[in-house]
């Protein structure tokens, strides 16, 4: 009948609308926005907001063996060394302020923490080198 085609008809026009609002509503993926990484502007900070801001496994393995070399090394400066990089480096106070809770000048006291600094460096080299020689 008339009638039956009529409502027929208008539910196959509400279901068509309904479709087509949740396909716009819908969080689905833009193929049409999507760049693609090897893109002349690869550079854009578009792109660079694309990558991922934390660690691989690996990565945080790396990062952790340098944190425990690191702190290997601390243990092994004298309370001195230690305090003096304490002042610089966490308190931020520079040569200036250290040398000043230090007893020393401002020369003397950047002097000393780079002396510190290669003498942390020489004993995370050496803790390095032993740890890559036992896994092998």
């Amino acid at each position: 009948t008339g009638p039956e085609l009529i409502a027929w008809l208008k539910r196959i026009m509400q279901n068509r609308i309904a479709e087509t609002v949740r396909s716009y509503t819908s969080r689905k993926r833009a193929v049409s926005l999507e760049i693609p990484l090897d893109w002349p502007d690869a550079g854009s900070e578009q792109t660079k907001a694309l990558a991922a801001h934390s660690m691989t496994p690996g990565a945080w393995l790396i990062y952790l063996e340098e944190v425990e070399d690191l702190d290997q090394a601390l243990e092994k400066l004298s309370p001195r060394e230690r305090t003096v990089l304490d002042l610089i480096n966490r308190d931020r106070l520079g040569y200036g302020g250290a040398g000043a809770v230090l007893g020393l000048s401002y020369d003397q006291t950047r002097r000393e923490w780079y002396r510190i600094l290669e003498r942390l460096r020489n004993l995370i080299n050496r803790i390095t080198t032993v740890r890559a020689e036992r896994n092998f």
